[in-house]
């Protein structure tokens, strides 16, 4: 240990003469009590600082005036506490000779026997360091605050476990959770989170994180829905993971973002329902049930299948708008849409393709089953509806007609359907189903009536021709 007693054995007149003279560093030896006049300093300190060594020795404030005005209470606080078992580390600003401020780290120890103590410390140039990590500093703040402004979560995964070391606050929004909760999800709670678009999970091997760790490629615009409990709406997002490689081309850290696009989607449902829906009885509209139609003959063809299809139309529901006015004919609507619905159950599907006409498609269903359901919505329509204050009969007619006997696509079978149902409103059936020799018959007597009509009217026509005008006398 220095003390102040070894009389400094390789110490001449001059500072530059003393042992400590050639260390890299600045050192100083300094009186243990104010105003700490330095009675060394090593040459360096010129290069430090610009001041000679001479200033520091020859007056015996030099020092202490030329620490910052914001340090100086503090470093000389130190100072007095100092004991030889303690080491002050304090960082600080000196004036140079130029007038600019340097920080310096200052390490200080107080040595020797009591009486004969000394202050031995060394002061090193850490100005380009405090810059660089000032620096550092502002770019992780701006960084942070980048990634807390975009309209995306971002997560950070590390380690071969994948633990979540970086949640931004959309990670924490999205996610319901805190940065130190999410810190602490391990792979298996964060899946119970995550689900398919149809609502299936997501297996552990399916992971944005662990598909990219396995593969060590990017995934992009992977569709996911974040589900938070079993009452709430999930919410969807596209995810984007990008692996982070070291020099041995491993994984060590995954990088994944969560943009928000349920409102994005929701629009999408909006949008499609208004195109394949029906606004008043929320049924499927004459677009979405040629769809179901050419989907279930599409199944029929594949597998040899039947499909059955009914025509329905109320009877005489021109009556109820004209005399009881719109509102009551629409609530009619959505009562029979909604029976319709029941009696059709999971047999089919129900649509509402204009006006008082709907259409049941029974996908897979003979003959007997087309007829019992036909059968089953007679006798729930036979029952009155309660709509204002008031009871309604309705009644319907249905037709009914069979893939592959009565047509062997859409347009057939929908045209065969729509010729039983009209003579079975015509007769006065509750339902009728197709039949091609009789409705040959019933063509063809319209044809001849038409024609006859036609023909009874060109003669009409032809007769008052010759007959020229009428002269009035």
């Amino acid at each position: 240990m220095l003390t102040r007693n070894l009389h400094w054995p390789l110490h001449d007149a001059t500072p530059s003469g003393h042992v400590l003279s050639h260390a890299p560093v600045t050192l100083y030896l300094s009186q243990p009590d104010a105003p700490f006049a330095l009675h060394f300093v090593s040459p360096t300190v010129t290069e430090l600082l610009g001041h000679a060594p001479e200033d520091f020795l020859e007056q015996p404030a030099f020092w202490q005036e030329h620490i910052h005005p914001d340090d100086r209470d503090a470093v000389l606080a130190d100072r007095l506490t100092l004991t030889p078992d303690t080491v002050m580390l304090r960082k600080y600003r000196l004036r140079c000779a130029n007038g600019q401020w340097k920080w310096i780290r200052d390490r200080a120890r107080l040595v020797g026997t009591p009486g004969q103590e000394e202050i031995v410390g060394a002061w090193n140039d850490i100005t380009e360091l405090l810059d660089a990590e000032e620096t550092l500093r502002q770019s992780e703040a701006k960084h942070r605050f980048l990634l807390d402004h975009i309209n995306a979560g971002v997560l950070v995964f590390r380690g071969p476990e994948a633990r979540i070391v970086y949640a931004n606050k959309q990670a924490e929004a999205l996610l319901e959770r805190s940065a130190s909760a999410l810190h602490a999800l391990d792979t298996q709670t964060l899946r119970d989170v995550l689900i398919h678009e149809d609502g299936s999970p997501v297996a552990p091997q399916d992971l944005p994180v662990v598909q990219v760790m396995r593969r060590r490629q990017v995934l992009k615009d992977h569709v996911l829905g974040l589900r938070q409990g079993k009452d709430k709406e999930p919410t969807w997002v596209i995810v984007n993971a990008f692996p982070d490689l070291n020099a041995q081309g491993r994984v060590q850290e995954v990088v994944v973002t969560l943009l928000d696009i349920t409102e994005r989607i929701r629009t999408q449902h909006q949008i499609h329902r208004l195109a394949h829906y029906d606004a008043l009885t929320d049924l499927p509209n004459r677009t979405l049930t040629h769809q179901q139609i050419d989907h279930a003959l599409e199944m029929a063809r594949s597998h040899g299948g039947q499909v059955a299809l009914l025509f329905l139309d109320l009877n005489d529901f021109k009556s109820v708008n004209d005399s009881l006015g719109h509102s009551v004919g629409d609530q009619l609507l959505r009562a029979v849409a909604q029976r319709l619905v029941h009696c059709v159950s999971d047999a089919g599907t129900v649509g509402r393709i204009g006006g008082d006409e709907f259409v049941i498609v029974l996908p897979g269903a003979s003959t007997a089953v087309a007829a019992r359901v036909a059968q089953n919505i007679g006798v729930q329509m036979a029952q009155p509806f309660a709509l204002e204050n008031q009871y309604l009969q309705a009644q319907v007619s249905i037709g009914i007609s069979v893939y592959p006997e009565d047509g062997s696509d859409r347009t057939a079978l929908t045209r065969s359907a729509d010729t039983a149902m009209y003579h079975a409103k015509a007769c006065g059936l509750g339902h009728q189903f197709f039949d091609a020799h009789i409705f040959s018959r019933i063509d063809l007597q319209h044809q001849l009536e038409t024609e006859l009509r036609t023909a009874l009217e060109q003669g009409h026509h032809q007769h008052g021709a010759a007959a020229g005008p009428v002269r009035r006398g």
